[in-house]
């Protein structure tokens, strides 16, 4: 049996300066923080994308602070 998937139009922007995700970490903090947003971001796809939860359980959020 086919399952339908839910297609998203993607936006692309230009990264400012700083980022959420840095071209560099340099130290032990900064990789945690850095693991715990990729982590976050990966589990909030995957159970949207697999439509676990009600679409009003999400909103929409822009990581690099633009709309």
């Amino acid at each position: 049996m086919a399952t339908a998937q839910l297609s998203h139009s993607i936006k692309i922007h230009k990264a400012p300066k700083e980022t959420v995700f840095p071209s560099q970490i340099t130290n032990e903090h900064e990789s945690l923080i850095m693991v715990k947003k990729l982590f976050a971001t990966s589990i909030s796809c995957i159970t949207y994308l697999r439509g676990l939860f009600p679409e009003s359980s999400y909103g929409e959020r822009h990581l690099d602070g633009k709309v």
